[in-house]
């Protein structure tokens, strides 16, 4: 499925996906209890790739990046932490 399709982003078929899917996991992640999550600067061509310059869906790839993303934020928060 597109998300471009279900978004008001019509400036390029692919303009919605990224903001869109970022939109989705993240209310997944805070209903779940989880704060909410950036995506790091060594992570953003890889989204991009999945998201808004892709043209074939791969969930797999997605869900694992995702998970990679979820993971960095949380080690980031826990040396936050440590210093506090």
């Amino acid at each position: 499925m597109r998300f471009s399709f279900i978004t008001g982003f019509r400036a390029s078929i692919f303009d919605g996906n990224s903001r869109t899917s970022r939109a989705i996991f993240t209310k997944i992640l805070v209903e779940r209890g989880f704060p909410l999550i950036k995506i790091p600067v060594g992570f953003s061509g890889q989204y991009m790739g999945l998201t808004k310059l892709s043209q074939r869906r791969n969930d797999k790839k997605f869900a694992l990046l995702i998970k990679a993303i979820v993971l960095e934020n949380l080690k980031m928060a826990s040396r936050k932490l440590a210093y506090e």
